[in-house]
């Protein structure tokens, strides 16, 4: 191989890779390309919109860490997480504050959580404190045998629970009730 044809294939390698993260794939042009992508940047393509079938056709070549970091809401659903349980990576998806969370879904994957990355949502903690939809004292308690005692301190959790009580005793304060 000449120096030219060296640098052709190095520059189209190049430029494959790059397109990679960059091009809205579909299923169709994944099953037409595939094979010529880097599938770490396939994976964590945020211009992709992932489907079920797009996970079930190249669930081998899908590189599952990258993807359970994802924000597309198509693939972020309780089916999908439950369908593709074994490949995804549930450190990442514990970190994940794109997967809408509630009672139901902690508790039907409640064994596969990294529970001191899902106590450190920081999206849970608003301006708005008594908003925030997960993050409360009912929640340290319904799953307190669960939460590391050594990441309580310093989760959002911690934070918001906090910030609700001091809240509670100003106002009883306030009103004399404390």
């Amino acid at each position: 191989m000449d120096t030219n044809d060296l640098l052709k294939r190095q520059l189209d390698e190049t430029a494959w890779r790059e397109i990679t993260d960059e091009f809205p794939w579909t299923l169709e042009t994944l099953r037409k390309y595939g094979k010529k992508l880097d599938w770490e940047f396939v994976s964590s393509n945020p211009e992709i919109l992932w489907t079920p079938e797009m996970l079930e056709e190249f669930e081998h070549w899908i590189n599952w860490t990258r993807l359970s970091q994802t924000d597309c809401d198509t693939i972020l659903t309780v089916d999908c997480l439950e369908r593709f349980a074994d490949y995804w990576d549930w450190d990442k998806l514990s970190e994940n504050e794109s997967i809408p969370l509630d009672y139901d879904t902690i508790d039907r994957f409640i064994d596969k959580w990294n529970w001191a990355a899902l106590i450190d949502h920081s999206h849970w903690r608003g301006a708005d404190l008594g908003a925030s939809h997960l993050y409360s004292y009912e929640f340290l308690e319904r799953y307190a045998s669960r939460i590391p005692a050594n990441a309580l301190e310093e989760s959002q959790l911690w934070f918001t629970i906090k910030e609700q009580r001091k809240k509670e005793l100003h106002r009883q304060i306030a009103c004399g009730e404390a």
